[in-house]
């Protein structure tokens, strides 16, 4: 290939088998994608997104799991779990002089 001819490539990498791995990867990308033309889940849910989250929580030894779209969303998703997002309420509340304090 032209990135061997050139020397780019480090020393022993076997370029011909990232190729093939890349290709067989590709395939399975456009079958997948070409199911969620198929039956319109092109959306943030489906079935990709469930056997994504199934997938995970047996990774983790969980009994669910959860797609989130953004970094942002997982991070309020874990304060809100642990509390935190309560907490930060009370305390807000608190500095803006609010009389009632919220669960």
């Amino acid at each position: 290939t032209a990135l061997k001819t050139a020397g780019v490539l480090p020393v022993g990498l076997d370029i011909d088998n990232l190729v093939e791995l890349a290709k067989t990867q590709l395939e399975r990308e456009a079958d997948y994608l070409a199911e969620c033309i198929r039956t319109g889940w092109i959306s943030s849910e489906g079935p990709f997104i469930k056997r994504f989250e199934q997938a995970m929580a047996e990774a983790a030894g969980r009994r669910h799991g959860i797609a989130v779209t953004i970094g942002m969303d997982m991070a309020n998703f874990v304060a809100m779990r642990s509390g935190i997002a309560v907490a930060r309420q009370r305390l807000e509340e608190t500095a803006n002089g609010a009389e009632r304090v919220t669960d």
